[in-house]
Protein backbone atom coordinates (compact mmCIF):
# COMPACT_ATOMS: atom_id res chain seq x y z
CA UNK A 1 0.00 0.00 0.00
CA UNK A 2 1.33 3.61 -0.77
CA UNK A 3 1.75 6.15 2.05
CA UNK A 4 -0.83 8.96 2.40
CA UNK A 5 -0.04 12.11 0.48
CA UNK A 6 -0.10 14.40 3.63
CA UNK A 7 2.53 12.29 5.38
CA UNK A 8 4.82 12.52 2.36
CA UNK A 9 4.55 16.36 2.33
CA UNK A 10 5.41 16.55 6.04
CA UNK A 11 8.56 14.55 5.51
CA UNK A 12 9.63 16.93 2.70
CA UNK A 13 9.07 20.02 4.90
CA UNK A 14 11.08 18.57 7.77
CA UNK A 15 13.97 17.76 5.50
CA UNK A 16 14.09 21.32 4.19
CA UNK A 17 14.19 22.85 7.71
CA UNK A 18 16.95 20.47 8.71
CA UNK A 19 19.14 21.64 5.85
CA UNK A 20 18.66 25.28 6.82
CA UNK A 21 19.62 24.73 10.46
CA UNK A 22 22.76 22.81 9.62
CA UNK A 23 24.17 25.51 7.34
CA UNK A 24 24.70 28.00 10.24
CA UNK A 25 24.91 30.84 7.77
CA UNK A 26 22.92 33.98 7.58
CA UNK A 27 22.91 33.64 3.88
CA UNK A 28 19.56 32.59 2.83
CA UNK A 29 19.59 28.89 2.22
CA UNK A 30 19.18 27.64 -1.22
CA UNK A 31 15.77 26.50 -1.88
CA UNK A 32 15.75 22.79 -2.36
CA UNK A 33 12.94 21.55 -4.37
CA UNK A 34 12.17 17.99 -3.78
CA UNK A 35 9.84 16.45 -6.17
CA UNK A 36 8.09 13.58 -4.65
CA UNK A 37 6.59 11.26 -7.07
CA UNK A 38 3.92 9.17 -5.57
CA UNK A 39 4.80 5.63 -6.42
CA UNK A 40 2.14 3.71 -8.03
CA UNK A 41 2.12 0.13 -7.18
CA UNK A 42 1.22 -2.16 -10.02
CA UNK A 43 -2.34 -3.12 -9.87
CA UNK A 44 -2.78 -6.68 -8.97
CA UNK A 45 -5.18 -8.60 -11.14
CA UNK A 46 -7.45 -10.67 -9.01
CA UNK A 47 -6.46 -14.28 -9.31
CA UNK A 48 -9.50 -16.22 -10.36
CA UNK A 49 -10.39 -18.89 -7.95
CA UNK A 50 -10.09 -22.33 -9.44
CA UNK A 51 -13.37 -23.63 -10.57
CA UNK A 52 -14.28 -27.25 -10.78
CA UNK A 53 -14.27 -28.38 -14.37
CA UNK A 54 -17.30 -30.39 -15.14
CA UNK A 55 -16.12 -33.43 -17.04
CA UNK A 56 -18.59 -35.31 -19.12
CA UNK A 57 -18.29 -39.05 -19.36
CA UNK A 58 -17.73 -40.34 -22.92
CA UNK A 59 -20.82 -41.56 -24.65
CA UNK A 60 -20.60 -45.34 -25.01
CA UNK A 61 -20.40 -46.62 -28.57
CA UNK A 62 -23.01 -49.21 -29.38
CA UNK A 63 -21.74 -51.77 -31.86
CA UNK A 64 -24.12 -53.01 -34.49
CA UNK A 65 -25.34 -56.46 -33.71
CA UNK A 66 -24.42 -59.15 -36.17
CA UNK A 67 -25.17 -62.80 -36.33
CA UNK A 68 -22.10 -64.90 -35.55
CA UNK A 69 -20.82 -66.74 -38.57
CA UNK A 70 -18.01 -69.17 -39.20
CA UNK A 71 -15.88 -69.95 -42.22
CA UNK A 72 -18.20 -72.66 -43.52
CA UNK A 73 -20.37 -72.56 -46.65
CA UNK A 74 -22.98 -69.80 -46.76
CA UNK A 75 -26.59 -70.26 -45.66
CA UNK A 76 -29.09 -67.81 -47.12
CA UNK A 77 -30.95 -65.73 -44.54
CA UNK A 78 -34.42 -64.46 -45.37
CA UNK A 79 -36.49 -61.63 -43.99
CA UNK A 80 -35.66 -58.94 -46.56
CA UNK A 81 -38.38 -56.59 -47.76
CA UNK A 82 -37.03 -56.30 -51.32
CA UNK A 83 -36.00 -58.73 -54.02
CA UNK A 84 -32.64 -60.33 -53.29
CA UNK A 85 -30.29 -61.24 -56.14
CA UNK A 86 -28.03 -64.17 -55.32
CA UNK A 87 -24.47 -64.51 -56.57
CA UNK A 88 -21.93 -67.31 -56.60
CA UNK A 89 -20.80 -66.39 -53.08
CA UNK A 90 -24.30 -67.24 -51.80
CA UNK A 91 -24.20 -70.80 -53.12
CA UNK A 92 -23.58 -73.52 -50.53
CA UNK A 93 -21.88 -75.81 -53.06
CA UNK A 94 -21.04 -74.87 -56.66
CA UNK A 95 -18.08 -76.89 -57.98
CA UNK A 96 -16.76 -75.75 -61.38
CA UNK A 97 -19.33 -72.98 -61.81
CA UNK A 98 -17.99 -69.54 -62.68
CA UNK A 99 -19.37 -66.03 -62.38
CA UNK A 100 -18.96 -63.08 -64.72
CA UNK A 101 -20.34 -61.22 -67.73
CA UNK A 102 -21.47 -63.41 -70.62
CA UNK A 103 -23.58 -63.02 -73.75
CA UNK A 104 -26.64 -65.12 -74.48
CA UNK A 105 -28.72 -65.38 -77.69
CA UNK A 106 -31.48 -62.81 -78.29
CA UNK A 107 -30.02 -60.33 -75.81
CA UNK A 108 -28.58 -56.93 -76.72
CA UNK A 109 -26.50 -56.65 -73.57
CA UNK A 110 -24.13 -59.09 -71.85
CA UNK A 111 -25.56 -60.59 -68.67
CA UNK A 112 -23.61 -59.18 -65.73
CA UNK A 113 -22.71 -61.54 -62.88
CA UNK A 114 -24.17 -64.55 -64.65
CA UNK A 115 -23.28 -68.03 -63.38
CA UNK A 116 -22.11 -70.54 -66.02
CA UNK A 117 -19.82 -73.46 -66.83
CA UNK A 118 -18.73 -75.49 -69.83
CA UNK A 119 -20.66 -78.74 -69.89
CA UNK A 120 -19.61 -81.89 -71.73
CA UNK A 121 -21.12 -85.28 -72.41
CA UNK A 122 -22.05 -87.45 -69.41
CA UNK A 123 -21.41 -84.52 -67.05
CA UNK A 124 -24.01 -83.25 -64.60
CA UNK A 125 -23.39 -79.71 -63.38
CA UNK A 126 -24.78 -79.38 -59.86
CA UNK A 127 -25.17 -76.64 -57.30
CA UNK A 128 -26.83 -76.54 -53.90
CA UNK A 129 -28.36 -73.70 -51.92
CA UNK A 130 -29.16 -73.81 -48.18
CA UNK A 131 -31.80 -71.63 -46.53
CA UNK A 132 -32.74 -70.55 -43.07
CA UNK A 133 -36.53 -70.52 -42.50
CA UNK A 134 -38.14 -67.90 -44.70
CA UNK A 135 -41.12 -67.12 -46.87
CA UNK A 136 -40.69 -66.14 -50.49
CA UNK A 137 -40.24 -67.41 -54.03
CA UNK A 138 -36.97 -68.54 -55.58
CA UNK A 139 -36.80 -67.59 -59.26
CA UNK A 140 -34.18 -69.19 -61.53
CA UNK A 141 -33.74 -67.93 -65.11
CA UNK A 142 -31.62 -70.14 -67.39
CA UNK A 143 -30.27 -70.06 -70.96
CA UNK A 144 -27.18 -71.04 -72.99
CA UNK A 145 -24.14 -68.93 -73.79
CA UNK A 146 -23.91 -67.31 -77.21
CA UNK A 147 -20.32 -68.58 -77.50
CA UNK A 148 -21.16 -72.21 -76.63
CA UNK A 149 -19.13 -74.78 -78.54
CA UNK A 150 -22.33 -76.18 -80.05
CA UNK A 151 -25.69 -74.65 -80.86
CA UNK A 152 -27.57 -77.93 -81.31
CA UNK A 153 -27.20 -79.37 -77.80
CA UNK A 154 -30.25 -78.93 -75.54
CA UNK A 155 -29.60 -78.49 -71.80
CA UNK A 156 -31.82 -80.27 -69.29
CA UNK A 157 -32.36 -78.46 -65.98
CA UNK A 158 -33.71 -80.19 -62.86
CA UNK A 159 -34.84 -78.32 -59.75
CA UNK A 160 -35.27 -80.21 -56.45
CA UNK A 161 -36.19 -79.08 -52.92
CA UNK A 162 -35.31 -81.21 -49.89
CA UNK A 163 -34.93 -84.29 -52.11
CA UNK A 164 -38.19 -83.72 -53.99
CA UNK A 165 -38.16 -83.02 -57.74
CA UNK A 166 -40.04 -79.78 -58.31
CA UNK A 167 -39.54 -78.88 -61.99
CA UNK A 168 -37.62 -79.79 -65.15
CA UNK A 169 -36.89 -77.65 -68.19
CA UNK A 170 -35.20 -78.44 -71.53
CA UNK A 171 -33.57 -75.31 -72.91
CA UNK A 172 -32.48 -74.99 -76.54
CA UNK A 173 -29.63 -72.76 -77.69
CA UNK A 174 -31.73 -69.66 -78.37
CA UNK A 175 -34.21 -70.09 -75.52
CA UNK A 176 -34.51 -68.52 -72.11
CA UNK A 177 -36.65 -70.27 -69.45
CA UNK A 178 -37.67 -69.60 -65.85
CA UNK A 179 -38.22 -72.01 -62.96
CA UNK A 180 -39.79 -71.02 -59.62
CA UNK A 181 -40.00 -72.54 -56.16
CA UNK A 182 -41.94 -71.62 -53.02
CA UNK A 183 -39.35 -71.46 -50.24
CA UNK A 184 -41.80 -71.97 -47.36
CA UNK A 185 -40.40 -74.76 -45.23
CA UNK A 186 -37.52 -75.43 -47.67
CA UNK A 187 -33.99 -75.90 -46.33
CA UNK A 188 -32.00 -77.26 -49.31
CA UNK A 189 -32.37 -76.65 -53.05
CA UNK A 190 -30.41 -78.51 -55.74
CA UNK A 191 -30.15 -77.32 -59.33
CA UNK A 192 -28.70 -79.64 -61.98
CA UNK A 193 -27.85 -79.14 -65.66
CA UNK A 194 -26.90 -81.85 -68.17
CA UNK A 195 -26.74 -82.23 -71.94
CA UNK A 196 -29.46 -84.00 -73.89
CA UNK A 197 -28.82 -85.15 -77.43
CA UNK A 198 -30.16 -88.67 -77.71
CA UNK A 199 -28.03 -91.02 -79.79
CA UNK A 200 -26.61 -88.34 -82.06
CA UNK A 201 -22.90 -88.38 -82.71
CA UNK A 202 -20.47 -85.51 -82.34
CA UNK A 203 -19.57 -83.10 -79.56
CA UNK A 204 -21.89 -82.59 -76.63
CA UNK A 205 -20.10 -79.54 -75.25
CA UNK A 206 -22.17 -76.47 -74.47
CA UNK A 207 -22.31 -73.72 -71.85
CA UNK A 208 -25.43 -73.51 -69.67
CA UNK A 209 -26.03 -70.11 -68.06
CA UNK A 210 -27.96 -69.06 -64.97
CA UNK A 211 -29.07 -65.61 -66.06
CA UNK A 212 -30.71 -64.72 -62.76
CA UNK A 213 -31.09 -66.25 -59.31
CA UNK A 214 -33.40 -64.19 -57.12
CA UNK A 215 -35.61 -64.41 -54.05
CA UNK A 216 -38.85 -62.42 -54.07
CA UNK A 217 -40.34 -61.95 -50.57
CA UNK A 218 -44.03 -62.45 -49.96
Amino acid sequence: MSRPRSAAMAIVAAAAMGLAACSGSTTPAETVTVVVTEATEPSEEPTPEPTETETSEPTPTVAASAEATDDGPPVIVGGGATEQRLTLTDIFSADYWEEGAIEIPNSNEPIQRAIFMELGRSVVAKMELRFQPQRGTLRIEVAQALMSANSDVPVEWRLSADGRLVETQTVLFNERRTMTLDLTGVSAVILEASTSRGESSGSYTTTPVIVGLTITPE
